[in-house]
């Protein structure tokens, strides 16, 4: 018997690392949604599963979080319910017709706000009774362990995430053109990620700037 085989975000090193699982029957659409949680959590592996079918014959595989279509959600309600806390529903406009545990990832929305919706749940993850899920928060360094940012990268940090190129974060702060690329450059190895994406979860998560802010 054979069965198709789930696409994999590779893994970048040996040991395990927490996973999400993405189900959704339109492959182009949970492509885009791998690559953005890539570049936002580094720190997981993402596997894509065309149906619920192909998602069983996982096995018992404890996944971190389940993106799911909202058809998806309706046509295995009782096993999702379970999983109420780790499941994010993907949906196309307002949703209006699913049951109230779920929290949803409007589809239609641009990258940037995308990028604002996960943020969104990240926050949410401190909500009361913990019914939200722990998207942005799994795999972050202990306070201790934070990388030790000068306060000019953090200035720099929150220029970058509020949408500044190298040019204008150098006149607003008043440096030159080279001084802030050097700034991002460090930020970078500090932090282990360039993306303006996986910044900006950073940035809000670990205080450094609120969601109203970006």
């Amino acid at each position: 018997m054979t069965h198709h085989t789930p696409h994999h975000i590779p893994s970048t090193t040996q040991e395990q690392r927490p996973l999400i699982a993405i189900i959704e029957p339109n492959t182009l659409a949970a492509l885009g949604l791998a690559g953005l949680i890539d570049k936002m959590m580094p720190m997981v592996e993402t596997r894509i599963f065309e149906s619920f079918d192909e998602l069983e014959s996982e096995g018992d595989v404890a996944f971190m979080h389940y993106f799911i279509s909202s058809l998806i959600l309706l046509e295995h309600a009782d096993y999702f319910l379970e999983r109420r806390r780790k499941t994010i529903v993907l949906v196309e406009g307002p949703s209006r017709c699913l049951p109230a545990p779920f929290p949803t990832i409007d589809m239609s929305l641009s990258q940037e706000e995308l990028v604002r919706a996960f943020v969104h749940l990240g926050q949410s993850a401190h909500g009361p009774q913990g019914k939200h899920p722990e998207i942005a928060q799994r795999g972050q360094r202990p306070l201790a362990d934070r990388p030790a940012l000068t306060p000019r990268e953090v200035e720099v940090l929150k220029l970058v995430v509020s949408g500044l190129t190298n040019k204008e974060i150098a006149a607003t702060l008043n440096v030159g053109l080279t001084t802030v690329i050097s700034h991002r450059k460090n930020l970078t190895e500090k932090l282990g990620f360039r993306s303006v994406s996986a910044l900006t979860v950073y940035a809000v998560s670990h205080g450094y700037i609120k969601m109203e802010e970006i």
